[in-house]
């Protein structure tokens, strides 16, 4: 009996002590510096951040959704009743770029295509004031170059003719009234020589010649035609020996030491024109060679056609008279805008019909989209005027978060609908509940 008893006791020792070594080997280790299992709430859409699962799943495009933990918590209040929050893993991802809103000196080029065009100002038409014949002709060529002053024609004319006989006739009456005449009489001779004497010079006959007239006593057949200024003939219409009628356009002249290039510029960029600013022209003819000239005219009407207005710029011309009338040339305005602006970058607004909307990064996974008043754009930006401030960052790339499949799309469309009168917005809306799926 003592020998069952003690089999009994040493059956049960030897269990406690395999117990106590098997626990020893499977005690589980303390938890030092680990954190503790994580409770996963919901799971949630990476490219819907709204639409949630209780289970995992994969969306259409067989992404995983992602869990969300009940340690993650909210990062403090939402900013704003547009705000969205997406999951920062999915925005790194995704390549999504930011850029900080800040105050620029807006600068534009304007390009526009051109000709050159003559001064209109030193383009001068030679017509004839009398009927003639054309005797002599001194300017026989067009593209000939004549100096101001310099001999174009002689005109033959019986009516001049006559008019410097009736000069002479006056000029001896006067004198003869002089000496003989009453002071009356005089008077009257005086007046009779003014009239003669303006009906030569409306002919154009210069004084040097009817001085000469009153010297010589001796009628010129013939009347000289002179340049009015320096220039090139551009036209050439008489032939020597041609009858003349009265009106008839017998020289074109053009002074080309200056030109004009005209060129069209846009309405939209009209507010980047100013006179007196320069201008770049350049030309294929003249490979290059930089030419700067000044913005004399713009326009005051637009063309219905092509919706510009016409730009003229004024510039030397060179020593060789490379700037042909008839060229196409190339003008290049730039302007900038006397104080710096708020201005971010154009390609991150988003044209949303009649708005212009922005995203607005404000951390910690939030994003906000805002309506924008828009200034001026120039150089990639464009001036901000309401919306966004200075500092803020906005999202300049990967603008597929507003498209329609981003979590984004829900707050653009309840940033237009707060415009809305309160009638208008429906009334007790349920909002979306973790662990349902939409």
């Amino acid at each position: 009996m003592k020998k069952i008893v003690i089999g009994i006791i040493l059956g049960l020792v030897a269990g406690v002590a395999v117990g106590w070594l098997y626990f020893k080997e499977h005690k589980p280790e303390k938890s030092e510096g680990k954190p503790a299992e994580r409770k996963v709430l919901f799971y949630r859409n990476p490219m819907n951040p709204q639409a949630t699962s209780p289970v995992p799943m994969k969306d259409e495009m067989g992404m995983d959704y992602i869990p969300v933990y009940a340690d993650e918590g909210e990062p403090g209040p939402r900013p704003g009743g547009n705000a969205v929050r997406i999951d920062p893993a999915f925005v790194q991802n995704m390549g999504v770029k930011t850029e900080t809103v800040e105050k620029r000196i807006l600068t534009r080029l304007i390009r526009a295509s051109g000709v050159v065009a003559f001064d209109e100002r030193k383009v001068y038409s030679i017509n004839a004031k009398t009927m003639g014949w054309a005797e002599k002709l001194h300017v026989n060529y067009t593209g000939q170059f004549v100096k101001k002053g310099q001999p174009l024609m002689e005109l033959y004319s019986p009516d001049l003719v006559s008019a410097e006989q009736e000069y002479l006739q006056t000029v001896r009456y006067l004198e003869q009234m002089k000496k003989t005449g009453t002071p009356d009489a005089a008077d009257s001779a005086q007046k009779l020589l003014d009239s003669a004497r303006k009906r030569l010079l409306l002919w154009d006959i210069p004084e040097s010649e009817i001085r000469f007239l009153e010297k010589t006593g001796a009628v010129k057949k013939t009347m000289t035609i002179y340049s009015p200024d320096r220039g090139v003939v551009v036209e050439k219409m008489v032939l020597e020996g041609q009858q003349i009628e009265p009106g008839m356009t017998l020289y074109k002249i053009a002074d080309l030491t200056k030109v004009w290039v005209l060129a069209p510029v846009y309405q939209y960029e009209l507010a980047w024109v100013k006179t007196g600013a320069k201008a770049g022209v350049e030309i294929s003819y003249l490979p290059g060679q930089a030419l700067t000239g000044k913005i004399t005219y713009i326009a005051p009407v637009i063309d219905e056609r092509t919706k510009a207005a016409q730009v003229r710029v004024e510039l030397e011309n060179t020593p060789e008279f490379a700037l042909k009338p008839g060229m196409f040339a190339i003008v290049k305005i730039s302007s900038a805008m006397p104080e710096p602006v708020a201005a971010m970058p154009e390609q991150a607004v988003i044209h949303s019909g009649a708005r212009d909307i922005a995203v607005v990064s404000l951390g910690n996974g939030y994003f906000e989209p805002r309506e924008l008043t828009l200034g001026v754009s120039a150089g990639g930006y464009v001036e901000v005027k309401e919306g966004v401030s200075v500092g803020e960052m906005i999202v300049v790339s990967s603008q597929f978060l507003i498209d329609s499949e981003s979590s984004l799309k829900a707050a653009v469309e309840q940033l237009k609908s707060n415009e809305r009168p309160a009638a208008d917005k429906p009334q007790n809306q349920e909002q979306p509940q973790p662990g349902h799926q939409h």
